[in-house]
């Protein structure tokens, strides 16, 4: 697999509630926003991006890259990486949150083994799967926006009925952070500061 075959979906939606309900991925940490950072550690692993907001598209223009809005308000992540299907021509996608901005380098490398051998592959840290950060090809995208259609809305449900390839990252656990509060956001700055 090709890096120029990946076209990195960043999922910039998400009601973000305990932050006061605002675009939590355009918080800044000195000065950045939080996908700012997301972007800049995925940019030397894939080809290209797709940004996938919920709410208003324009401030995310000023990253340079293809902005895809939710079709539909409130319908989770799921929604965001089908609304961006349309602007992806590449073979492989890659999904990762707007509000985690601690991706590992060697996020892709260790993923696409699992990937090819697959089709679809996502971390597991200990007891919990990474669900949102998916390796996938162009053609389980298709089938992930079928099982949308058809009303499923949990990551996890279509990663077991994909067969995904679970791979074991507990070793980079920190890095798939993410920012849901202040607190968060401030141990976030912490993290950028002094990365493990």
């Amino acid at each position: 697999m090709r890096r120029e075959d990946i076209t990195a979906v960043v999922l910039c939606g998400g009601s973000a509630a305990r932050l006061g309900s605002v675009d939590k991925t355009l918080l800044e940490v000195d000065g950045h926003p939080l996908v700012g950072y997301t972007l800049e550690a995925l940019r030397p692993q894939i080809g290209g991006f797709v940004l996938s907001c919920g709410r208003d598209p324009a401030p995310y223009r000023r990253f340079g890259y293809p902005v895809t809005p939710d079709h539909a308000a409130d319908e989770g992540p799921l929604g965001g990486i089908v609304s961006a299907n349309g602007a992806i021509d590449s073979e492989w996608i890659l999904t990762h949150p707007g509000d985690t901005p601690l991706p590992d380098p060697q996020l892709v490398a260790r993923l696409t083994p699992a990937a090819e051998r697959a089709g679809v592959a996502v971390p597991r840290t200990g007891a919990y799967r990474q669900h949102l950060v998916m390796l996938v090809s162009r053609g389980w995208l298709e089938s992930l926006a079928q099982h949308y259609a058809q009303g499923g809305r949990a990551g996890r449900e279509w990663l077991d009925a994909a067969g995904a390839e679970e791979v074991d990252m507990a070793d980079i656990a920190d890095s798939f952070f993410n920012v849901n509060t202040f607190e968060d956001l401030a141990q976030a700055k912490r993290r950028l500061h002094h990365p493990t």
